[in-house]
């Protein structure tokens, strides 16, 4: 049987409340198994901050302030030949707590992609 497209999308669309009006907060979006091969765009309010990003992104400052967007898209695909998992975690830090999602999925077929599409809003 045909794996369900929506286990092959990891999506988030979260509030994250910040510590003051402006913020400078820490990103990190881990690509978790070895052998995966991550394709990332971040973007703060429409304005690029990573393109066409090769692997995991560690500690990332951003400048945040209250309404403001980031937006995370991409992709994921499995390329290791020991395993079909693939699993993402985001991380944001310096806001009013921590906040921390780990998505993960195991694929049929080597070569199979998973999407990621994280929306985060700053309030």
């Amino acid at each position: 049987m045909p794996q369900e497209i929506k286990e092959l999308i990891f999506s988030l669309d979260k509030e994250y409340k910040l510590a003051a009006d402006t913020t400078t907060v820490s990103l990190s979006v881990i690509v978790g198994v070895m052998g995966q091969s991550p394709d990332l765009d971040v973007d703060l309010d429409e304005k690029e901050l990573l393109t066409h990003h090769k692997g995991s992104i560690t500690a990332l400052p951003i400048t945040a302030t209250v309404g403001a967007i980031l937006q995370i898209i991409g992709n994921v695909v499995d390329v290791a030949s020991d395993s079909n998992k693939i699993e993402v975690t985001l991380q944001l830090e310096g806001g009013v707590q921590s906040l921390t999602r780990t998505f993960s999925v195991n694929v049929e077929q080597d070569g199979e992609t998973v999407d990621v599409v994280f929306i985060i809003r700053f309030i």
